[in-house]
């Protein structure tokens, strides 16, 4: 009897220390970023780059980052310009862009700061965050971070939804 109380006891602390923790390993792999202080970086950057006709014009990044966002309820299939781009940036960072294709087909619409943004979702998370997030709640959205620019000048800075919680501060 001893055993089955001692045993019930640490099954509940184990239970108790995960749900503590859930959020842990997302938390310490993904910064936290300011969305608009990014995107104003990333377009500066792009700008110097543009100007400087001596360097190489295509570049590309990829990273982790965490924010808050409002779901503002709308989803549309993903662009073919944002998809082949992500399919570059993850051939060169990650590996076979065409485990890319069986991950995305949709995108989300947010808004952040009072800046309207798409972003896609990984298709496994779709039906969950349907449920959990309603049109006009925020959620903490976990994006890779895919950032290329090509040689006709073209910018993508990319969000792409790897995990959410609904947000209540």
């Amino acid at each position: 009897m001893k055993r089955l109380i001692f045993l019930l006891i640490l099954l509940k602390s184990l239970c108790s220390f995960g749900q503590d923790n859930a959020w842990k390993t997302w938390d310490e792999r993904y910064k936290p970023v300011n969305y608009i202080d990014l995107i104003e970086s990333e377009k500066h950057y792009a700008d110097s780059v543009e100007n400087n006709p001596n360097i190489v014009q295509y570049f590309t990044r990829i990273d982790n980052y965490k924010f808050v966002a409002k779901y503002l309820g709308k989803v549309r299939p993903i662009s073919q310009d944002v998809i082949y781009s992500m399919q570059r940036v993850y051939k060169l960072f990650i590996g076979d862009s065409k485990n890319l294709n069986k991950l995305v087909t949709s995108e989300f619409l947010f808004d952040i700061e009072g800046i309207k943004v798409w972003m896609p979702i990984q298709l496994v998370l779709e039906g969950d965050f349907k449920k959990e997030v309603k049109k006009s709640q925020n959620a903490v959205l976990y994006c890779l971070f895919m950032n290329e620019h090509g040689e006709g000048k073209v910018l993508y800075n990319t969000f792409f939804i790897s995990e959410f919680y609904k947000y209540n501060p």
